[in-house]
């Protein structure tokens, strides 16, 4: 019901998803009733669909809210030792994930990448602000971005299913270049 009130009517921005902008520098980026509206249109399967709802509105369950996961800070950097430079462990956030996380650099690279070799005509958008709001300014056709969101969405999501099952086997970030 949630979903579909801000399908079909005016809506104030949660206070999660307010800072949520905030964080990605997003502030005024895209109305948040637009980024439901691409990923309900978007040709993915509902799994992916579901994790970019979530993505978006900052409702992603990150560390202790995963089921499995007794620890509040990032999955993927628990595994590398990753510190941040206060010499804690990152905390698990849809923030850091998508701006910060180093195990999806090479994401992060290939996205870069994949906007220079289809040549669209401005620079690449902040990945983090791409992957959360599924826009880019002046780019390529609707259908190549929209296919491009699905692919790093699914493969971020692939990640994280693997690292919290409960074999807890970890994906070399090479891996997620293969994908």
């Amino acid at each position: 019901a949630t979903v579909r009130r801000t399908l079909h009517g005016p809506m104030d921005l949660s206070p999660s998803a307010l800072r949520l902008q905030h964080q990605l520098g997003a502030t005024g980026y895209r109305a948040l009733q637009t980024a439901f509206m691409l990923i309900k249109d978007a040709p993915w399967p509902a799994h992916i669909r579901n994790f970019a709802w979530d993505l978006t509105a900052d409702a992603l369950p990150c560390g202790q809210g995963i089921q499995g996961v007794h620890t509040s800070a990032c999955i993927f950097c628990c595994h590398r030792g990753a510190k941040t430079s206060h010499g804690t462990m990152p905390r698990d956030t849809v923030q850091h994930l998508t701006a910060e996380c180093g195990y999806l650099e090479p994401l992060r690279t290939l996205f870069r990448d994949l906007w220079s070799t289809l040549q669209w005509p401005a620079t690449a958008p902040s990945f983090a602000q791409f992957l959360v709001y599924g826009t880019a300014p002046r780019a390529g056709h609707d259908g190549s971005l929209t296919a491009i969101r699905g692919a790093v969405l699914a493969a971020v999501r692939w990640a994280r299913n693997v690292i919290t099952a409960p074999t807890h086997r970890p994906v070399p970030p090479s891996a997620m270049r293969r994908l």
